[in-house]
């Protein structure tokens, strides 16, 4: 091997662990969904939230195209369930409506306040239909991104980015 060789190879593996690290105060969680029949409902956990922050986005991308139906459509509903397990407070949800098909990574909408998590705060999500013979859930990944709230030197609380720690006088 070369030393110009080496010399890329490290530089690549450097690049590689910024990129990894680049947002401390942000993490994704990766679950696969499994296919449901038209007319089955399932709930499945995400994780529990490993710090207090806020959900800043949730992706879904199914294994194939999910029909769409403007009277029977399939739902995906991420729900914070609280500490406890028992909340109700719906953090994103996306009813595939209209006509046609879907198979490209899906942003699901974030609802308002409701996408506050404290650090235990369990999420799932549910997959349901509607309407008299309903729609197929064809499985796939779904990616939920949390991210750190902190304040600013100025206390304006940003998502995954600005100042965290006091300042004291004499700093």
């Amino acid at each position: 091997m070369t030393a110009l060789n080496e010399q890329n190879i490290l530089e690549r593996v450097a690049s590689e662990k910024r990129t990894e690290s680049q947002d401390p105060l942000a993490k994704g969680i990766r679950i696969d969904l499994v296919k449901l029949a038209a007319k089955a409902a399932a709930t499945v956990t995400i994780g529990a939230a490993t710090f207090a922050g806020a959900v800043t986005g949730v992706q879904y991308v199914p294994n194939s195209e999910i029909v769409l139906s403007a009277t029977e459509p399939r739902t995906l509903t991420v729900i914070n369930r609280g500490s406890a397990g028992v909340g109700s407070a719906v953090v994103a949800t996306r009813s595939f409506t209209s006509t046609g098909s879907a198979q490209i990574g899906n942003a699901i909408t974030l609802t308002g306040s409701a996408v506050s998590v404290n650090a235990g705060d369990v999420l799932v999500v549910e997959s349901h239909d509607a309407g008299a013979t309903g729609t197929a859930d064809p499985g796939g990944t779904l990616v939920v991104t949390t991210s750190k709230v902190v304040k600013t030197a100025s206390g304006v609380a940003n998502e995954g980015t600005g100042y965290v720690g006091a300042l004291t006088s004499g700093q």
